[in-house]
């Protein structure tokens, strides 16, 4: 658990909270248990116990044992769990690998794109025009006509191609010939996240 430096010692009153989480979880596998539940395991917990506690997690896994872990952080649902189940309303929604729930409820794929930005600076109307043909580009050629800006910070913007509009070798095509031509620095081609997965789950059960 990590609790055997200056801590060890010490009374679990005087342990921080990070700390703390770490004894629950030290307390919980004693006697070797084939089941462990675990409740909201990093709530409250700065980034660096998160993962400390993760790591813990994970190598508390074995091919006969079982944990359950409740869980907001779709983050943490994704890192720790190879199967997801989603509940809302005290109702099972769906269950399957993250993979699985993001095949069956995902719209699409998310392609992101950094531009190389124009000289003349972010606000001038070469900038926009670079822009606008590059959105035209991965909406309406790539996408077919399907393709939806979703995000858009500095230079990088996400884009939601669906499924139906076309295939991942074709986007991998598309973009590798013609990157020099839009000045495209770099790009990327992901699945949904689970938070859109949650919410499309929910809501089309509701």
């Amino acid at each position: 658990m990590g609790l055997d430096g200056d801590c060890f010692r010490a009374s679990a009153s005087k342990l921080s909270g990070g700390m703390r989480r770490r004894l629950s979880i030290g307390m919980s596998i004693t006697g070797n248990p084939k089941i462990i539940f675990m409740d909201e395991p990093t709530t409250g917990l700065d980034p660096m116990n998160r993962q400390h506690v993760w790591k813990i997690i994970q190598g508390l896994k074995q091919p006969n044992r079982m944990i359950l872990i409740t869980t907001h952080s779709m983050q943490e649902a994704e890192t720790l769990c190879s199967r997801i189940g989603i509940v809302a309303q005290g109702l099972l929604k769906c269950i399957g690998s993250s993979n699985h729930l993001k095949e069956q409820y995902g719209r699409g794929y998310t392609l992101t794109v950094t531009s190389i930005p124009c000289e003349e600076g972010p606000k001038s109307a070469a900038e926009k025009k670079r822009r606008d043909t590059i959105a035209h580009f991965i909406c309406h050629v790539i996408a077919n006509g399907d393709g939806e800006l979703i995000n858009e910070i500095n230079q990088t913007r996400k884009f939601l191609i669906p499924k139906e509009s076309t295939t991942i070798s074709d986007v991998f095509y598309q973009m590798e010939n013609n990157k020099n031509l839009y000045f495209i620095r770099e790009w990327g081609l992901g699945m949904v996240t689970l938070e859109e997965v949650f919410i499309a789950a929910v809501g089309s059960n509701m």
